[in-house]
């Protein structure tokens, strides 16, 4: 019975999030595609080539978001439950901020590393070329708006529906190395292409695991935060190209900062896992 009302209320979760991301979406493409074409006498084509696709996608990010924290506050409230208790939004010490600042770079070296050598597989080659092609858009989206949403937003809704939600229906029932694992394998599904499975499912396993040690929800949002903008910084420098070529010493000395501090974190581990 646990088993099914977890299972239910993940899917719903996930349900709330695709709905708000699919109709406000579509709201906010017809209404770009129809002030280019009344204001500029534009089609959707050029709209989309000037950054239009790119304000497209960050509103949508944007009010997506607040929609789905919205909702969920009142699917909690129905449960009598505090989202921000459930999700461990808890006091944060300031001297944990440097830390996961730097550690959600580390990451992001790391799984850039691992996706550049992915890229050596012929097998992988073509969805990395493709990935990079779907993800051209970033370079001429504002730069203030492509924060706002991929480096400020979804972060913080997407930490409040994996290590927050989702942990939480889960913790009852299985063992916490078990959750770290499946809601990391959620989030790489949540991304819907094989390239960004393959690191948002090794993301989604470090957060999970910083966000266990810690359990407290702002880690990991400063951590995904770091790492988003890195990505944000490497596509504005259009450095897509360069990060297809893997850097031994990078990998090696992300490696290393990645390991000392997750041990710094380990070291500081909270023991109220289970109240």
């Amino acid at each position: 019975m646990k088993i099914t009302k977890a299972i239910l209320l993940i899917i719903l979760y996930g349900i709330i999030y695709y709905f708000y991301q699919f109709v406000i979406g579509a709201i906010t493409g017809a209404a770009a595609a129809i002030i280019g074409r009344i204001a500029y006498g534009a089609d959707f084509y050029t709209i989309y080539k000037n950054g239009g696709m790119g304000a497209v996608l960050c509103i949508t990010v944007i009010l997506s978001a607040i929609f789905s924290y919205m909702t969920y506050w009142s699917v909690f409230l129905m449960r009598n439950l505090k989202i921000t208790k459930v999700c461990n939004f808890k006091k944060l010490k300031l001297s944990y901020i440097p830390p996961a600042l730097i550690l959600g770079v580390s990451i992001c070296f790391l799984n850039s590393s691992l996706i550049a050598w992915l890229g050596k597989i012929e097998f992988f080659k073509h969805y990395i070329q493709m990935y990079q092609y779907q993800n051209s858009w970033l370079r001429e989206t504002n730069t203030i708006l492509l924060v706002l949403a991929i480096a400020v937003t979804a972060p913080l809704i997407e930490e409040i529906i994996f290590r927050g939600m989702i942990f939480n229906e889960l913790k009852p029932i299985i063992p916490a190395f078990l959750i770290i694992i499946i809601q990391g394998l959620l989030f790489g599904i949540y991304h819907f292409n094989i390239v960004q499975f393959i690191y948002g499912s090794f993301l989604g396993i470090m957060f999970g695991l910083v966000y266990y040690w810690t359990q407290n929800l702002w880690i990991p949002i400063i951590l995904h935060f770091s790492n988003n903008i890195m990505a944000i910084i490497a596509v504005k420098q259009q450095e897509a190209e360069s990060a297809s070529e893997a850097n031994i010493w990078v990998f090696l000395v992300s490696l290393i900062i990645t390991a000392l501090l997750c041990f710094f974190f380990y070291k500081r581990r909270s023991k109220d896992y289970y109240e």
